[in-house]
């Protein structure tokens, strides 16, 4: 069911390489040629997804609180989509990140 949220809603994410050039993780579907960053609305949820994704071996990984809107501004800028993910890593919603205000 899609779901909206607002710009202050907080949300986990993963972060790699955190405290130096840190980054959001962005994912690849294949299936629909689209990347996307995923996100999560509990921070175990995001703990336990993370073993779902794919990293680059050697990569630091980091889940952490992040605004919606700060989330939403990185996809749009970086022409990514957003994927709410639960636990186990299925797609709960995709998310096409507003044009700017």
């Amino acid at each position: 069911m899609p779901q909206k949220f607002k710009d202050d809603t907080w949300i986990y994410t993963v972060i790699t390489n955190p405290g130096q050039d840190e980054n959001l993780l962005g994912q690849y579907d294949a299936d629909a040629e689209i990347s996307y960053i995923p996100f999560f609305l509990e921070k175990d949820h995001a703990t336990q997804g993370l073993l779902q994704l794919e990293v680059e071996r050697g990569t630091r990984c980091e889940v952490q609180a992040l605004l919606f809107e700060d989330i939403s501004q990185t996809a749009r800028d970086n022409g990514f989509l957003l994927y709410l993910l639960d636990e186990t890593g299925n797609v709960l919603d995709k998310i096409a990140p507003a044009a700017e205000k």
